[in-house]
């Protein structure tokens, strides 16, 4: 049963629903940290929200396992997320300088 839960906290954490999207996204740079030793550097505007909860989750995700391809490939302790609206668009950039 413990394993259930924490692979469902995994999927799709509270964090997501009891925060606004940017908080959301550095609790998962903590987390993040606390479990590889990356840290994570979120820049993002405390307005922007990728709108329903599928979209938030979806673009959670692509985020969560973008920084695990840093963490597994770039060889390096620090990466920047970036999340902004342009031109109506929602753009999210993971980086690193690995």
């Amino acid at each position: 049963m413990e394993v259930a839960r924490t692979l469902s906290s995994e999927l799709h954490p509270r964090a997501l629903e009891d925060r606004n999207f940017t908080a959301a996204l550095k609790w998962l740079g903590w987390r993040t940290w606390e479990r590889t030793g990356l840290e994570v550097r979120v820049e993002a505007n405390e307005s922007v929200d990728p709108g329903s909860s599928g979209m938030r989750a979806f673009v959670f995700q692509a985020i969560r396992e973008l920084l695990m391809n840093v963490v597994k490939h770039a060889n390096t302790d620090v990466a920047w997320v970036r999340l902004r609206r342009e031109h109506g668009w929602l753009v999210f950039e993971v980086e690193d300088y690995g």
